[in-house]
């Protein structure tokens, strides 16, 4: 995409930045205007072009002076930096202020990395090119060093020639970057840094040279923890995902009662409006008609979003009566349902609104479907943090959000559900291998991502009393985490009907997903007779 050219006398410089300065365009709007030639890689101008993330400056388009000069003119970021915000408080500033920006600089970092088939690494991340406004949103400015890197299939930091221009900032720069090499997980380090910097008040060298248990032992241990793994001077020891470091730093908030949300307000400015609590978040793991069923009778008290997140097997627009001709006849190239909702949290323009316009209607009322079309190359490069935003979002929109995973342990989107989940359901046959295959895979996901068992509630389904195990057998398999058992049912065997059978259960099923909510017992659940 060609960049506009602009006329040099419509800007009003007011401030000389590094490679450029601040000004005022035609309609007294104020932007950036850098030197063209101040910039490593020079793609880069033309890849903020087509950049739409909140926290990431937009390329407007060039403009030339009266020298022959080309600058890049780009959208104004407006706030203080990080570094001004330190200066006022030489101690350091709380874990609780920095927690809130920190995730949302890895936010846009998943955005530079993820967004391109060559990721593209920002290399001088710092407190000056960190940015906060009135409304304590972050973003990340100065691309000048920027490059982009190679494509993710090959992982050792990228080597480039010696007489390379470079502009970083060595105070912060990876230990690789002194080598002429850099990464992905080099801006990594270069946040954990600064973070260190800002819980601190120390320089840079002085939170190199100490532990950063010793540095922040005023910080949570698991903070500590995830600024150690960031700062690990080996490449191929150190945290190089920005979508892991998101979503360790969101469970890190959400698991901290000093920390109420993503942006940090006064009591002054928390006073106009309500906010809507968080809906539950209800998993079920690899049971998609069982899945389906319950949403079907929490409905009857309650706006439930089914999100369909098995992208081995998506069944739930079939469970739930969904027309499939939505999926079949959808234009060429144009994405849809959970898709376009990935999609546009990517691009930083996803909301409540838009997210209810992608969900459709089933069958059942009050429930609606988040489902995307069924070929997998259109989530190839879709990162683990944009179904994150999804679900929260989500949790803004419906009283119950229920996502539907499939079994594989090593499944990013089931893996990122299991940990997030409120409740987690694991619908299974009554039968010992199934009971002993999935307590294996338990047991791994409690010693790999510390899964939390006081979530999880096993489901025998379909039930058959007769052949089944007993209760007190399955009870036994499962350290009493069994919460029900539903039973089969010749109507549910049959298939294909001209109503799913989740709107048609018998009063036996109704009877059995009623105690097996009962068990749940979620929160936040609107109850009978509160709508």
């Amino acid at each position: 995409m060609a960049l506009e050219k602009l006329a040099w006398n419509g800007y009003r410089q007011e401030k000389t930045l590094s490679a450029g300065f601040l000004a005022r365009d035609g309609d007294g709007r104020p932007v950036v205007l850098k030197r063209l030639d101040s910039f490593v890689d020079p793609r880069v101008p033309e890849w903020l072009a087509e950049a739409w993330h909140p926290g990431v400056p937009r390329c407007l388009g060039q403009t030339c002076d009266d020298t022959g000069t080309w600058y890049a003119v780009f959208s104004f970021l407006p706030g203080r930096t990080a570094q001004e915000i330190l200066a006022g408080e030489p101690g350091g500033l709380p874990w609780q202020q920095v927690l809130p920006w920190l995730l949302q600089w890895a936010r846009a970092l998943v955005y530079l990395h993820q967004q391109n088939e060559q990721p593209l690494a920002h290399l001088d991340i710092k407190p000056d090119n960190l940015v906060i406004d009135e409304r304590n949103r972050a973003g990340l400015i100065d691309f000048g060093a920027a490059r982009f890197l190679q494509s993710d299939e090959e992982r050792p930091p990228v080597a480039y020639a010696a007489d390379t221009p470079q502009a970083l900032t060595p105070q912060y720069a990876a230990p690789e970057q002194a080598g002429r090499g850099c990464g992905a997980g080099s801006d990594l380090y270069a946040l954990g840094l600064t973070a260190l910097v800002l819980l601190t008040g120390r320089s840079p060298e002085r939170c190199r040279s100490l532990p950063v248990s010793q540095a922040a032992a005023h910080v949570p241990d698991a903070l500590q923890s995830l600024l150690s793994r960031c700062l690990h001077a080996d490449p191929g020891q150190r945290l190089d995902q920005a979508d892991e470091l998101a979503f360790a730093l969101e469970r890190i908030g959400r698991q901290s009662p000093e920390h109420t949300g993503e942006t940090a307000v006064t009591r002054e400015e928390a006073q106009p409006e309500p906010v809507r609590l968080a809906a539950p978040l209800l998993c079920v793991w690899d049971g998609p008609a069982c899945g389906c069923e319950l949403a079907a009778c929490l409905a009857g008290s309650c706006d439930v979003l089914v999100i369909d997140a098995n992208l081995l097997n998506p069944r739930a627009d079939l469970l739930l009566g969904v027309p499939g001709h939505l999926y079949r006849n959808r234009p060429p190239g144009q994405s849809c349902g959970l898709e376009a909702a990935l999609q546009a949290q990517q691009q930083g323009r996803l909301t409540p609104q838009l997210l209810r316009t992608l969900a459709q209607d089933t069958a059942i009322s009050r429930v609606r479907l988040l489902a995307g079309t069924v070929k997998l190359e259109d989530y190839e490069y879709v990162h683990l943090d944009s179904l994150h935003q999804v679900i929260q979002t989500a949790q803004l929109l419906a009283d119950l959000v229920l996502v539907l995973v499939n079994r594989t342990i090593f499944d990013a989107f089931t893996c990122l559900a299991l940990l997030t989940a409120d409740r987690i359901v694991v619908p299974l046959k009554a039968e010992l291998g199934t009971f002993r295959e999935v307590n294996r895979m338990v047991d791994f996901l409690i010693s790999r991502h510390h899964l939390p068992l006081d979530r999880l509630h096993y489901v025998a389904f379909p039930s058959d009393r007769q052949h089944d195990l007993s209760g007190s057998t399955m009870a036994e398999l499962c350290d009493n985490r069994l919460a029900g058992r539903i039973s089969a049912s010749v109507k549910r065997a049959a298939g294909r009907r001209t109503r799913p059978y989740a709107a048609a259960l018998s009063d036996k099923n109704k009877a059995e997903y009623g105690r097996l909510v009962e068990q749940l017992d979620l929160p936040r659940l609107p109850r009978k007779g509160d709508t």
